[in-house]
Formats: structure tokens, sequence, C-alpha cells
């Protein structure tokens, strides 16, 4: 089941996509199916433990290049609901746009894995590249990563272009293809939270 077919299970009315919850008083933000995240205010030690940082990707531009900047104590935290265990390297971010809307509806909240290597062909990624500009996301681009690789004499494989494919219901929507350098993969998709 989807994750809004268990918000509607458990008697959650459509409406606001997130209701932060915070010393008693809620802020709603975006559209959408509800659900709920917990803001707190962890300790260092908490981190990653109970909770992960809640990443507003416009105004991430660059954080991703250490991960120690995503411990940095302005960032928002928020727990998880237990499908997934906190873990350093985890972290949540929204997801504007139709372009992954077979994946990832527009709006939904998503736990995502740093990614330190190439992630595996079909994987969901997040990805950021100088000619990247989305009009929802800035830099980044959340698309169904697809390496295209050459097998030399020696049996060696070679990357030779990365297609950043998109996976929508709606028309109009182009493959993004990266030849050379310059595609960073920040990270891969754990799941939809919300």
């Amino acid at each position: 089941t989807s994750w809004y077919e268990r918000a509607m299970a458990k008697g959650v009315s459509s409406g606001p996509a997130l209701t932060l919850i915070e010393g008693g008083r809620t802020s709603t933000e975006t559209a959408g199916p509800a659900f709920t995240l917990r803001r707190v205010q962890p300790t260092p030690a908490e981190r990653y433990v109970t909770c992960v940082p809640l990443v507003p990707l416009k105004v991430a531009a660059g954080a991703f290049g250490d991960t120690q900047v995503l411990d940095d104590d302005d960032r928002e935290w928020v727990a998880l609901d237990g499908r997934t265990r906190p873990a350093p390297g985890l972290f949540v971010a929204q997801v504007i746009g139709e372009s992954m809307n077979r994946r990832i509806p527009n709006g939904a909240w998503c736990l995502w894995r740093l990614q330190p290597g190439e992630p595996e062909p079909g994987a969901v990624v997040l990805a950021q590249h100088d000619d990247i500009q989305d009009t929802d996301l800035g830099e980044y681009a959340v698309k169904v990563y697809a390496p295209e690789k050459v097998v030399d004499e020696a049996g060696e494989e070679t990357l030779v272009r990365v297609v950043l494919k998109p996976d929508s219901r709606a028309p109009g929507f182009e493959p993004l293809v990266f030849e050379g350098g310059g595609l960073r993969i920040i990270a891969e998709l754990v799941e939809v939270v919300g």
C-alpha cells in the first residue's frame, strides 16, 4: 500500500501535506495528503539515533559537500515514525514536481541516504550538476539513475554517460543526459515518508 493509503487507513484526511509539530503549535507547509513529522531539538548524542535532519533543498546549495554540514546546530531535526531507523547519512527532504509522480507524489517528503559511491541502476537519486536548473528544486534533480557503460577488450567497464530518467504519468518530461564529469549523485531514495 502507498503512504497515502496508509495515512487514509489511520483516519488522516486530505489536507496539508506536512504538519510540523513544535511546542504545541503546528505549522502547515504545502498542499496534499496529510501526515505528521515531529520536529525535535536533539542533543548532539541523540542526532541520527532518534531523529534525522530536515533539509530544505532550495537552500542547501553546496551543503552536501561535507556530511558534517548536516550536523549543523541550525538544522531542523525530525523524528521518524519507525519504518526506518535513524542513522548517520540519512535526511528528510521534500520533492516538488511531477517528473517522478509514479514513485514520488508532488510535494512528498522523502527519506534519503547520502550516496558515497555509484548507485545501482534503477535507483531513484538526488543529483546535482551545474547544468541542472530545475524550477522546483533549484540545482537538484530527482530521477531514476541509468548509467550507460561499455566493456573494453579486457572486460573492463567504462562509464560513457549517465541518463537521469523521469518516471511520470504526465507527458513532457525528458531524460537528462550527462557525459563527462560534473554530475554528483548526492543521495539515494530510501522511502517516501509522507
